[in-house]
């Protein structure tokens, strides 16, 4: 089976956090293909490029995505991926929530973030909803809200019948700036700029911003024993 694992990135970042990430992947003896936003000036950059590659690439059979600030700390958290997915009725990613600060009045549950998020091309190729695109849907009690990258490909996905896999935080090197709460039956989480997750992988989060890349640099170093 071929297993593809994509990297997308905005091609304004500096070259660093983009050779880090790559000198983890080969750390773990992990291939990883990058591929730059075309579009820095597009809000939707990001879902675009996952759904352009998606839908003209044909060289795989699973697939697991990953953002530029995203990275294994693992060995095996591929093949962990690979295993959950292969039923080919699976989504398996860490686990976000959107609309989480008090001036938002209407939670939504957790999501497969596509920081990091795995299935295979019969999913794809099968699931009625193929877009990753920030929208608008509605949470289980029918109000309106504002959804995240690959939200609503998560939710219409459940909706068909999909199984829904979630990876949880299991360690955050920043303030929890993210709390989810339990609402609508999922458990309790926090995160943060630099979380460790389940799944074996480090999301470091608004790599975008200057002062949030260096927490990035710092650890993919101490990775690499570049200190």
């Amino acid at each position: 089976m071929r297993h593809k694992i994509v990297s997308f990135y905005g091609n304004d970042l500096p070259e660093e956090i983009i050779e880090l990430q790559k000198k983890i992947f080969n750390l773990f003896e992990i291939g990883l293909e990058q591929i730059p936003f075309e579009d820095n000036l597009n809000n939707d950059r990001h879902a675009i490029a996952i759904e352009k590659y998606l839908t003209t690439n044909n060289d795989w059979d699973s697939i697991t995505l990953f953002d530029v600030d995203c990275i294994p700390i693992t060995k095996n958290c591929i093949n962990k991926a690979i295993e959950i997915i292969s039923d080919d009725n699976t989504l398996y990613g860490n686990a976000q929530a959107s609309n989480l600060f008090d001036i938002n009045p209407y939670k939504t549950p957790p999501f497969a973030s596509p920081s990091f998020l795995s299935f295979t091309k019969k999913f794809w190729e099968t699931s009625e909803c193929k877009d990753f695109k920030f929208t608008h849907y509605p949470n289980p009690d029918g109000h309106i809200t504002e959804v995240d990258v690959a939200e609503k490909f998560t939710k219409e996905n459940e909706r068909q019948g999909r199984k829904i896999i979630l990876s949880y935080p299991t360690k955050t090197y920043r303030d929890f700036t993210w709390t989810y709460n339990g609402e609508f039956g999922y458990p309790k989480f926090a995160y943060g700029n630099g979380t460790e997750y389940e799944s074996g992988t480090f999301h470091n989060f608004q790599i975008r911003l200057p002062d949030k890349q260096t927490l990035f640099i710092k650890y993919c170093k101490k990775l690499l024993n570049e200190n």
